[in-house]
This record gives C-alpha cells, structure tokens and sequence, in this order.
C-alpha cells in the first residue's frame, strides 16, 4: 500500500521559479501516482486548521437531510 505524499508548500511560495517548479512536480506525480496529497507549509494558522476540522466534524454528524437542505441553498 502507498502512503499519502506529504508536499511542503513553502519552497514555492518563499523561493524563486526552480523551487515553484520543483514543488509543481512533486504535486504533478502525486496527483499521477496516487490521486491526492497532503500539504504542510502552507502558511494558514494552526487555529484555522483546527476550527475547519472541528466545523467539519460537527457537520458530517448531523443527519443526511439537514446537510442536504444546508448544501443545496440558493442552487
């Protein structure tokens, strides 16, 4: 089994054109080879991260229905 790429963002956001190019591959064969990637570098607060985590969780535990009406708003 392979496990999940984990891609450091940060070389393409502080470095110059060869480090954006190198991350660029790094997700080119992540996405080729297994489909999705994690990233780290990134920059968003911890907090932030926590929060998304937290509001995703109390999401997906409420009933199918209430995130489908919640979901399909103004569609």
């Amino acid at each position: 089994m392979n496990t999940i790429p984990m891609i450091n963002l940060s070389p393409a956001l502080k470095g110059d054109m060869a480090a954006r190019r190198a991350v660029a591959r790094q997700i080119d064969a992540a996405c080729r080879e297994i489909g999705f990637f994690a990233i780290k570098g990134h920059g968003v607060p911890e907090s932030t991260v926590d929060d998304l985590h937290r509001t995703g969780l109390e999401f997906f535990s409420l009933p199918w229905r209430i995130n489908w009406q919640r979901g399909t708003r103004g569609v």
